[in-house]
């Protein structure tokens, strides 16, 4: 990321003196003659690929440790969360560009012993107490440490990101959290199908042969992806079986994608499972570049639901599984 289209919304968090100088770390550790200090980028978890911007452990600088005494310096696009390494002793922090101090004998190293910054203060209180992160941005809105929160915690769905976003006050916003935050968000709808014609696929029906997608054209269809591995979607089964006797009367069709990559296991579940609709598996399983591309989507169990004139009505993740019956009622009355 170009650091001009960044410094906008740095500005208005973080003083200018301390963007322009970078970040300084003076450490002062008694008891450690030797070795080194060090500062990594932290590995967020998996699934936030799509919103790295550090590369996980990337070291950001590196220096020995001399009579127990070091300074670390370096500058940063942005504010991020690292492990700030002492010989053998790790400390998280979030780091800004700014001055840091470390003074502590070596056996009381801890997280607390790191001081300066205008939000790690925050963010080693927030990781201590286990606080909710919806909770920590209700409270604390104006705080720019919310912001990081935000960005953070959203995961999926991105109506999940539109509300943390909602959350946060108009200077925490402008933010670069904020900013990344409403990127993602405007990103994500791009790639929304609701409104949009559903996709022409062609999937492996259990009894042989394949099946369009486009053949139910006309008809209210609830697609849902699911997998025998996937114990949510088999724990959701029941409920959806009972949608499925509440409006198979209507002619509302419903249509099971799996995404097994093995078919003796997906053949296996539908034995046990019993379901009463028609039931397909797509090619490539749960492969990010077969239907999870296509329907973009991240996680199972999800759903569609296509209307009569053949367009997407909703996608359903696990925060609008409750919404379900709604959704179907709503296609059947609009057209």
């Amino acid at each position: 990321m170009k650091l001009k289209s960044i410094i906008p919304a740095l500005l208005l968090a973080f003083p200018v003196l301390s963007f322009a100088q970078g970040f300084e770390i003076r450490g002062k550790v008694p008891g450690v003659i030797s070795g080194s200090a060090r500062i990594k980028v932290n590995q967020l978890g998996s699934g936030e690929d799509f919103r790295r911007i550090y590369a996980p452990d990337s070291l950001l600088a590196k220096v020995r440790i001399e009579n127990g005494e070091f300074v670390l310096k370096g500058k940063l696009d942005h504010p991020v969360s690292v492990t700030l390494g002492i010989s053998t002793k790790a400390i998280g922090m979030l780091l800004e560009n700014a001055n840091y101090t470390v003074e502590a004998p070596f056996a009381e190293l801890n997280e607390k012993a790191v001081k300066g910054g205008t939000m790690n203060a925050d963010y080693v209180d927030f990781a201590a107490n286990r606080t909710d992160p919806e909770t920590y941005i209700r409270n604390n809105a104006s705080n720019p440490f919310a912001g990081w929160v935000a960005y953070r915690y959203f995961s999926e769905p991105v109506s999940k990101a539109q509300e943390f976003h909602a959350l946060l006050a108009p200077n925490v916003q402008q933010t670069f959290f904020g900013n990344e935050l409403q990127n993602i968000i405007k990103r994500e709808l791009s790639l929304s199908l609701e409104g949009k014609p559903a996709p022409v696929i062609a999937v492996n029906k259990a009894e042989g042969g394949k099946l369009n997608l486009q053949q139910y054209k006309g008809k209210v269809v609830v697609v849902d992806f699911w997998a025998s591995w996937c114990a949510p979607c088999r724990l959701y089964l029941p409920t959806l079986k009972k949608i499925y006797e509440k409006f198979k009367a209507d002619g509302v069709e419903f249509l099971s994608i799996s995404m097994d990559d093995k078919d003796d296991k997906w053949r296996k579940a539908l034995e046990e499972e019993k379901i009463p609709w028609m039931q397909t598996m797509a090619d490539g399983g749960f492969q990010p570049d077969g239907l999870r591309k296509v329907f973009n989507f991240n996680y199972i169990p999800y759903l569609i639901v296509i209307g009569k004139d053949n367009k997407v009505a909703a996608e359903v993740d696990h925060s609008k599984k409750a919404e379900l019956e709604n959704i179907i009622q709503k296609e059947l009355i609009r057209n």
